[in-house]
């Protein structure tokens, strides 16, 4: 969605057809804490795979080597 179109809603919403600087700021800071908080959940998602995929690698490398050599 384009800006203009974002601060003609953000009007509405506002009540009246005047938005100053200032609110227009807090508007945008609103957005950007958003796609933080997007990032930050993203990076989490990553580390957590980083974790789990060799940790999963190594117990199925295991369960496969006990399966072949008659372990199981």
């Amino acid at each position: 969605m384009s800006i203009k179109k974002e601060v003609e809603e953000y009007r509405k919403l506002n009540g009246n057809e005047q938005l100053t600087n200032k609110e227009l700021l807090w508007y945008m800071i609103s957005k950007f804490d958003v796609i933080e908080r997007r990032i930050t959940r993203t990076e989490s998602n990553q580390k957590m795979m980083l974790w789990f995929v060799p940790v999963a690698i190594g117990i199925t490398g295991i369960v496969v080597g006990l399966i072949q050599n008659g372990g199981i």
